[in-house]
């Protein structure tokens, strides 16, 4: 009886993953939310740009981003999380980890200090 409920239980977790494996569109609104973050608040903390010229900055941002992750970003999925991955000069990266519904980005130390430097 107690190998029935175990493989019960491990049958329903990983359905759980399964079902709840986060797909492209997902993973491009978290990279997109968190990249145009770091854009309008480095536009925000520069005195001097306008108010206007930091609107407009955000909107091209934004769609900007938007063109890049739709034909960039590449989600694979393993049933039980997805990896999404950009092709950016002839290279692949891994950006992004989902899981359970949510998305989770990284970067490589590399990364995070160009990131840094733009700010």
């Amino acid at each position: 009886m107690k190998k029935l409920l175990s493989f019960f239980v491990c049958t329903l977790i990983v359905l759980m993953f399964v079902v709840t494996c986060p797909d492209k569109q997902k993973h491009q609104e978290v990279i997109k939310s968190s990249l145009s973050e770091r854009f309008d608040k480095k536009l925000s903390e520069d005195s001097s740009t306008s108010s206007l010229f930091s609107l407009l900055g955000s909107v091209i941002t934004t769609n900007i981003l938007d063109v890049f992750l739709s034909s960039e970003l590449r989600v694979d999925n393993y049933f039980l999380f997805s990896l999404g991955i950009v092709s950016w000069q002839g290279e692949e990266k891994t950006v992004s980890l989902g899981v359970l519904n949510h998305v989770f980005t990284f970067f490589s130390d590399k990364e995070k200090e160009e990131l840094r430097n733009m700010e």
